[in-house]
């Protein structure tokens, strides 16, 4: 797999484009959590190798719920087996809106939390 976080930013740290297709949570809607990012990001800030790390601007702040498909990473193991591996980014986006339309969960509550951590991650789910 390619290194993504080389291309995802840029040598000074900003973030570059980086198309592709992901299911989100917004979080900067939550208040309560946004207070704690707050005080978490101004810790950071603190830090005497701040300049190491790149914090999402405050407007950006979520979770990645599902992750679909990348652009920068077409390769057989991280792409859908309904697309080719050429299949343009426009082509790409157009399928998973209408793959979304019929998502049940959309206006649903989730609720995850880790149960593991390391190179895999389990989560468990519950909705409300």
């Amino acid at each position: 797999m390619k290194n993504l976080t080389k291309i995802k930013f840029k040598e000074n740290g900003e973030f570059n484009h980086f198309p592709g297709n992901t299911v989100v949570a917004n979080l900067y809607t939550n208040s309560d959590l946004m207070e704690v990012v707050d005080i978490i990001q101004s810790r950071y800030r603190e830090l005497p190798f701040i300049d190491k790390f790149t914090l999402t601007p405050r407007d950006s702040i979520h979770m990645t719920v599902i992750e679909l498909l990348c652009h920068e990473n077409r390769e057989p193991e991280f792409w859908s087996s309904h697309l080719p591996l050429d299949t343009p980014l426009q082509e790409i986006h157009d399928y998973f809106a209408k793959q979304l339309e019929i998502f049940p969960l959309l206006n649903e509550d989730i609720h995850m939390r880790v149960t593991e951590m390391g190179n895999q991650k389990h989560f468990s789910r519950t909705s409300r």
